[in-house]
């Protein structure tokens, strides 16, 4: 598993633009100058529900992760990771080499939750249940991710020096390409241009050649590195959005077929034993 957000609403900020897509912006207008509830306008127009991960596991009937890969240090993705840690044991828990620290007296305005930071840093500091992993660029072991086919394309240490003295922590953010079936998927975390720009340098246009992307930074133009993403040429490009979130979709579109889940919802991406790419959505708009 990589990452975790276990947010179930539409952020106070992301209202007026989700009711522009649906189409309904005049009644949203009209709803907040008479004092009417324009969330439940809003909501009940939308009509896809964010998934809670840990229902979403639960469901499936999973009991324990092999591993958890966090990719940076970012709260949106470690939201919920104190319920995860409780709900499911955790076998291998991979973590970054990074210095962040979060201001005590930030919380208070914060749309996250403290007690996932402070579980975050309970998890680092491990040895076993689970076992920690910091993992570079190229390193390797007998097991078990080279087993699974698991390539550490990001970060290298240089990177992660980098983030640290910057306090970027998208320059350090893993990036994982995985092969079966002569097939590649790239996870891009929220990778920054820098990165896929050091990335391209290193592995050249054929090292970086993927069938699907998960698009960085849930697809943020301040991402998009087009000789990158046009290396990789990829058939499928998935967007972890959040809805009433812009972001590069003419870009990503000119490359390959774009799927957002702010748009279709749970994205199922599948590849069969010979090679055939399937692909699940929630909702088929």
């Amino acid at each position: 598993m990589v990452d975790i957000d276990d947010s179930r609403t539409i952020a106070e900020e992301q209202l007026a633009a989700v009711a522009e897509m649906m189409g309904i912006e005049s009644s949203y207008t009209v709803y907040k100058s008479l004092g009417l509830d324009a969330r439940q306008l809003v909501e009940k127009a939308y009509d896809i529900r964010l998934t809670d991960p840990i229902q979403y596991l639960t469901k499936l009937g999973v009991e324990s992760v092999f591993r958890f890969i966090l990719t940076h240090p970012d709260m949106d993705h470690m939201s919920g990771l104190d319920r995860f840690s409780r709900k499911f044991d955790l076998l291998n828990f991979w973590d970054t080499d990074n210095n962040k620290e979060i201001d005590a007296d930030s919380w208070d305005k914060s749309p996250y939750r403290k007690e996932d930071w402070d579980c975050y840093q309970q998890l680092r500091e491990r040895e076993q249940s689970p076992k920690v992993l910091r993992i570079h660029r190229d390193q390797t072991a007998d097991c078990c991710w080279v087993e699974d086919g698991i390539q550490i394309l990001s970060p290298s240490r240089e990177l992660v020096a980098d983030a640290n003295d910057t306090e970027d922590y998208h320059h350090l953010s893993y990036v994982l390409k995985v092969t079966y079936a002569n097939r590649s998927v790239i996870l891009g975390g929220d990778a920054s241009k820098k990165v896929w720009g050091d990335i391209l340098e290193y592995y050249g246009e054929d090292g970086v050649k993927a069938d699907v992307l998960l698009a960085p930074h849930h697809g943020s133009i301040h991402n998009f590195h087009k000789e990158a993403m046009e290396a990789m040429a990829p058939d499928y490009i998935i967007v972890s959005v959040a809805v009433g979130t812009d972001y590069a979709y003419d870009e990503y579109n000119r490359i390959g077929k774009v799927l957002s889940t702010k748009w279709y919802g749970n994205i199922v991406m599948t590849i069969s034993t010979l090679g055939h790419i399937g692909c699940a959505k929630q909702f088929d708009r």
